[in-house]
């Protein structure tokens, strides 16, 4: 993804999103990028794929992928630090991400 120019960037420098909230939709596009032009992907797992991560990548993702998480959350009575719930769940923390990032997207709008 074009990191100084395009719909990203705009909102960017418009104030409508942070750069955690910019660097999680870039990481999540480059990921759908990745995914989506090349067939040999058609069967992608996130377990596979966050075996393939060096720390330095997992540093990224927990960060890009669980931006719109709490430093440590709760799930099931079990806390567990933001790092440990995306590696664990990275659809639900993907999923959990766009949502906050939609809700602010959203309340902006409203305001």
């Amino acid at each position: 993804m074009n990191s100084k120019f395009g719909k990203v960037v705009l909102l960017r420098k418009l104030g409508v999103i942070d750069k955690n909230q910019a660097s999680a939709i870039r990481a999540l596009g480059e990921l759908r990028n990745k995914l989506a032009h090349k067939i040999s992907n058609s069967n992608f797992t996130f377990a596979t794929y966050i075996q393939t991560l060096d720390n330095q990548q997992l540093e990224n993702m927990t960060n890009n992928f669980g931006c719109g998480i709490h430093e440590t959350i709760t799930v099931a009575e079990v806390v567990m630090s933001r790092r440990e719930y995306v590696l664990a769940s990275p659809k639900k923390a993907l999923f959990l991400t766009a949502n906050s990032i939609l809700a602010h997207l959203h309340n902006q709008i409203q305001t």
